[in-house]
């Protein structure tokens, strides 16, 4: 992990933002409400989510983007950032169903974001992959059946005793 997997955009005008980085860039938007207000997810043409907008959650904060780096866990990776140096603007927010974000300045006052995402159930394998696997493992059973009866078919043979008494008496 410890990858950039989200840009946040905050601003004092986020309908304009949306406009413009649609038009610029073609991006879409999606508007969800929130507690706080709306946050607008962002995804490129091909349907990825490559980050947000929202109003600026304080409003003597700059206009601009935060990116939020992906952690396995925010507890350790917030605690390590306060034994570094870290000033922390936001300790823990959880968004239920998608995960957990903290904030914080670091040493030298750069903002940085903190994502990790909630632990999404495993999917069960669906009923078309639970045949092909009984399938498969089926063949598999008919294509050792076929090979034992065709032992069996050559050890019948007249002869092949005989054959096999040479061979045990060569040895």
């Amino acid at each position: 992990m410890s990858a950039f997997v989200h840009m946040e955009l905050n601003t004092t005008d986020p309908v304009a933002a949306k406009e413009f980085y649609r038009n610029v860039f073609g991006w879409k938007t999606q508007d969800i409400e929130m507690p706080e207000g709306v946050y607008t997810m962002l995804s490129a043409a091909k349907g990825a989510n490559i980050g947000g907008i929202q109003q600026k959650p304080m409003p003597d904060a700059p206009t601009a983007w935060l990116g939020y780096i992906g952690v396995a866990s925010h507890a350790d990776t917030m605690a390590k950032a306060i034994m570094s140096g870290a000033h922390v603007i936001v300790e823990k927010y959880v968004i239920p169903g998608m995960g957990t974000l903290g904030i914080f300045f670091d040493p030298q006052g750069a903002p940085v974001g903190i994502w990790e995402a909630a632990a999404q159930p495993k999917k069960k394998a669906g009923k078309k992959k639970q045949k092909k696997a009984k399938k498969i493992g089926g063949k598999k059973k008919q294509k050792k059946a076929a090979k034992k009866k065709q032992k069996q078919k050559k050890a019948e043979k007249p002869g092949a005793k005989k054959k096999q008494k040479k061979s045990k008496q060569n040895s």
